[in-house]
């Protein structure tokens, strides 16, 4: 009788997954190998293939833990005991240190938007990283929705709730992603633009504050809200 497996299949993939995070942290996005993930995590190559078929496989599907994390971390700060425009503001107050997965959280999601990537990646983990997002933008929606539906909003239609819900999701992910062009880019302003956590009265604060101001909550953000989400997120260890 064949002996019994060391590891589910499930087990198997979190094991190469994790090895895959450990070999880019002591090399680079671009510089693993398959072969040195393979051996770290003490499979064959040809097992480690059962799991992902290429380097971009394997981008994709820490991409698609990176997604889920992430739906998890709002999900906790959406369900949270404050105001919603509390709420939306607390998600551009998390600090970073406290709440990144990798340590290359936001590289990885700039890399997984190239095209390069995508055409590369298998149709199993382009669909898993898809339902992530997805599902990211759904609890958005059912947010909005919810602020709407209890009154806490007011709105005109579903193109105000989703025209919010972008401009909201832009405001914070956008100053990530050009904090992080200008550090690539070795800018003069860099330290002032990557100091986390963010203060109250940082620029992307300030104008992500103005943006829900333009609609009408029954109790519009102000800087003593401010202040309540930064208490909430210190409470929460995320700040």
């Amino acid at each position: 009788m064949a002996p019994a497996p060391r590891f589910t299949p499930d087990e198997e993939q979190e094991i190469v997954l994790d090895a895959a995070v450990a070999c880019i942290e002591e090399s680079s996005l671009l510089g693993f190998t398959i072969g040195a993930i393979a051996k770290r995590a003490g499979l064959s190559v040809g097992s480690l293939y059962k799991h992902v078929q290429s380097k971009e496989d394997l981008l994709v599907a820490l991409a698609t833990r990176l997604s889920r994390h992430t739906r998890q971390l709002y999900g906790e700060i959406l369900g949270s005991d404050l105001s919603s425009p509390q709420r939306i503001i607390a998600l551009s107050l998390l600090n970073p240190e406290k709440t990144r997965l990798f340590n290359f959280d936001e590289h990885l999601n700039t890399l997984v938007c190239s095209e390069a990537i995508l055409r590369r990646a298998s149709s199993q983990w382009l669909a898993q990283m898809r339902e992530a997002a997805e599902s990211i933008d759904q609890m958005f929606a059912e947010f909005f929705h919810a602020a709407a539906d209890s009154g806490e909003l007011s709105v005109k239609d579903e193109g105000e709730l989703s025209t919010l819900s972008m401009g909201c999701w832009s405001m914070c992910a956008g100053f990530q992603h050009i904090a992080l062009m200008r550090h690539v880019r070795g800018s003069e302003q860099q330290e002032g633009l990557l100091k986390y956590p963010l203060e109250p009265d940082d620029y992307p604060i300030v104008c992500t504050q103005r943006l829900l101001n333009t609609y009408q909550w029954q109790a519009p953000l102000t800087r003593i809200g401010i202040a309540k989400a930064c208490a909430a997120l210190v409470a929460m260890g995320y700040r």
